[in-house]
């Protein structure tokens, strides 16, 4: 919400005073130049990035309903609710490289 004028006063003679971040927003701290009044108001919302979320597929019977059951980055254990055959997968970004196979 972006706000134009003073809501004491109604004047638009407003005057931003300094930004700062807080709750994950950033927020503007201004002053009124005909009252004296000073408000903030929070700057819109700017969307987030989604990451895609690729379902894991079970290597012994290809199956997508699987669940992970432990953790240990990058390495996470998954265990498959069709075949109930365990497994694990690596977890890599595009800027690192994957280390090879032993």
């Amino acid at each position: 919400m972006i706000i134009n004028e003073c809501p004491k006063c109604g004047c638009n003679d407003i005057e931003k005073i300094r930004s700062f971040m807080q709750w994950g927003k950033k927020w503007e701290r201004v002053r009124c130049n005909h009252c004296g009044k000073t408000f903030s108001e929070a700057s819109p919302e700017v969307p987030v990035e989604a990451v895609e979320y690729i379902r894991v597929r079970c290597p012994y019977c290809d199956s997508v309903e699987t669940r992970v059951y432990k953790t240990l980055k990058p390495v996470r254990y998954h265990k498959c609710d069709s075949c109930q055959k365990a497994f694990k997968s690596v977890e890599s970004c595009e800027s690192v490289a994957t280390p090879p196979n032993k």
